[in-house]
C-alpha cells in the first residue's frame, strides 16, 4: 500500500512540474514576442510545452492507476458480510 501512495504522489508530482514547465514555455513564448530576439527562444519554448504536456500525461496516468489500484486491493482485503442460512 506504501508503494501505490508513493507512486501517487509521485504521479501527482509528475503532472503539477509538467503544468510548471508548460508555462515556462509560455512564458519564453511571450519573451520572444516582446523582444526581438530573432525566433531564439521559440525551439526552447516549444520543446518546453512538448516535454510539459507528456510529462503531465504520464503523471496523472500513473496517479491514477495507482488509486485505482489501491481501491481493488482494499476491496480484497474486506471481509465477506455475514448470512444467516435456515433450512
Amino acid at each position: 500500500m506504501q508503494l501505490l501512495e508513493r507512486q501517487f504522489h509521485k504521479g501527482i508530482g509528475m503532472a503539477v512540474g509538467g503544468g510548471l514547465i508548460v508555462l515556462f514555455g509560455f512564458a519564453l513564448i511571450v519573451v520572444t514576442i516582446a523582444t526581438p530576439h530573432e525566433g531564439r527562444l521559440l525551439f526552447p519554448s516549444i520543446g518546453g510545452w512538448i516535454g510539459g504536456f507528456i510529462l503531465i500525461a504520464r503523471g496523472s496516468g500513473m496517479s491514477v492507476r495507482a488509486r485505482t489500484s489501491k481501491r481493488e486491493l482494499e476491496k480484497r482485503c474486506e471481509l465477506p458480510t455475514a448470512r444467516v442460512v435456515e433450512k
